[in-house]
C-alpha cells in the first residue's frame, strides 16, 4: 500500500508539472549591481569579465556627483540607472553647478565712458607715477598744469588738453597755406601762433630769384615738414622729402591741434576707417589743418565725421560712433537726394501737361477759325 501511495503521489506531482509553464535555464551569474541602486552594464566586455574593472571598484572611483559612474574609455564600463531609483540620486548636479557665473561678471563695462577730466592743479598720483606732459611735480604728488584728459602709460601720467593751439615740433609733418610771398621765399600759415618761411632752396625747384609767383600763390596748400625751432620760436619747414608737395584740388578744415591724435587713432585706425567710408583722399596734419579731396557728397561727409571725432575726442568707444554718423549721413543724403529727384520727377510731368493743354487749345482755334 505504502508502495501504491507513492506511486500515486509521484503521478500526481508529474500531472501538476505538466500544467505549469516550463521553466527557463538557470541565469548566468553576473556581476552585483554596486550599491545606491544601479546594474551594471558591460561595453567592450572581455572573455571571462564579470564585472567593473578593479580601478572603478575601488572607493567608488569616477563616480559622479549625482552617484553615478563615467564610462572612462577603452572597454572600460558604466553605470546605468535603474527606473525606480529614487528622483534624488537620478537628478545630475545643482542648477548653481550648471548655470555659469553670475550675470554680474559676464557683463561688460558699458559702451559708452567718458574719461576722466582733471582741471588745473587737481592731483593725479602720489608720486608713485613720473610727470609728463601736461602735468608738474610738487613734493611728493604730481599735480595737472591744464584743462584735459588724463593719461597714464606706463610709469608716466599725463594730461591731454582738451583745447589749444600748435605748437611747431622739429620733425612734425603739418598741412600749410601760403600767405604771403617774397622774391624768394614763400611765408607759411601753420595754423599757429608762428610763421615759417619756407625758401626756394627747400623746395624741389630750382627758383631763380624773384619767380616764386610761378610756382606757388597766395592760397595754396602745401605739405611741409617742421625742419628746425630755435629759443626765439623762429620755425623752419622744407619740402624736400617724401609725401612733401604742392598739394591742388581739394579743401582744407582746421581743427583743434590736441585732437589731431584721436582724428588719427591708435595705429591710424580712425583715419583709415574715415578714408574707407568716406571714400576721400584725407591728409591730416599735426597742426590741425586736414586736407579732403573727393566729390561733394563724399567731402560733406567726412567733414561732418571729422567735426564729429572733434567734439567727442573724450568719449571712449568712438570708433564704432564714428561708423554709425557716417552710415547715418549717407542715409540722409540718399533720402534727400531720391526727394529731390521725385520732386524734379513730378515738375517734368506737370511741365509736360501743361504743354500737351496748350496744343490742344492752339488745336481748337485752328478748328474754330
Amino acid at each position: 500500500m505504502e508502495e501504491d501511495d507513492n506511486s500515486a503521489d509521484k503521478e500526481t506531482e508529474q500531472g501538476s508539472g505538466a500544467q505549469e509553464a516550463p521553466q527557463s535555464p538557470p541565469p548566468q551569474p553576473t556581476a552585483q549591481p554596486p550599491a545606491g541602486g544601479e546594474l551594471w552594464v558591460g561595453r567592450g566586455r572581455r572573455e571571462g569579465q564579470q564585472g567593473p574593472p578593479e580601478g572603478q571598484r575601488r572607493e567608488d572611483r569616477g563616480r559622479r556627483d549625482d552617484g553615478g559612474y563615467r564610462d572612462r574609455g577603452g572597454g572600460g564600463w558604466r553605470a546605468e540607472r535603474r527606473p525606480d531609483a529614487p528622483e534624488r540620486e537620478r537628478s545630475g548636479p545643482p542648477e548653481r553647478e550648471r548655470s555659469g557665473p553670475p550675470e554680474r561678471e559676464r557683463s561688460g563695462p558699458p559702451e559708452q565712458v567718458d574719461r576722466e577730466i582733471v582741471l588745473p592743479g587737481d592731483r593725479l598720483d602720489g608720486g608713485r607715477l613720473k610727470s609728463g606732459p601736461g602735468t608738474y611735480r610738487d613734493g611728493e604728488g604730481v599735480f595737472a598744469a591744464c584743462l584735459g584728459i588724463k593719461s597714464v602709460r606706463g610709469d608716466f601720467v599725463s594730461v591731454i588738453p582738451l583745447s589749444g593751439k600748435y605748437i611747431p615740433r622739429v620733425g612734425d609733418i603739418v598741412v600749410g597755406k601760403v600767405f604771403e610771398m617774397t622774391p624768394s621765399a614763400w611765408v607759411i600759415d601753420l595754423n599757429s601762433p608762428y610763421v615759417a618761411p619756407l625758401p626756394g632752396s627747400e623746395t624741389p625747384w630750382t627758383v631763380e630769384f624773384g619767380e616764386t609767383s610761378k610756382y606757388m600763390s597766395i592760397g595754396d596748400t602745401v605739405i611741409v615738414q617742421i625742419r628746425d625751432v630755435n629759443e626765439t620760436m623762429r620755425v623752419g619747414v622744407t619740402m624736400i622729402g617724401p609725401d612733401l608737395r604742392k598739394v591742388v584740388g581739394g579743401q582744407t578744415i582746421d581743427v583743434d591741434a590736441t585732437k589731431v591724435p584721436r582724428i588719427i587713432g591708435r595705429g591710424g585706425s580712425m583715419i583709415g576707417l574715415l578714408k574707407r567710408l568716406s571714400r576721400c583722399s584725407i591728409l591730416v596734419g599735426q597742426n590741425g589743418r586736414i586736407w579732403i579731396d573727393g566729390t561733394v557728397e563724399d567731402v560733406t561727409v567726412a567733414m561732418g565725421a571729422i567735426h564729429m571725432i572733434e567734439q567727442n575726442a573724450h568719449k571712449l568707444g568712438l570708433t564704432d560712433a564714428v561708423a554709425n554718423f557716417i552710415q547715418g549721413m549717407r542715409n540722409d543724403i540718399e533720402a534727400r537726394r531720391v526727394k529731390r529727384e521725385k520732386a524734379r520727377e513730378v515738375k517734368e510731368e506737370e511741365a509736360i501737361m501743361k504743354d500737351n493743354v496748350h496744343r490742344m487749345e492752339e488745336m481748337k482755334k485752328e478748328e474754330e477759325e
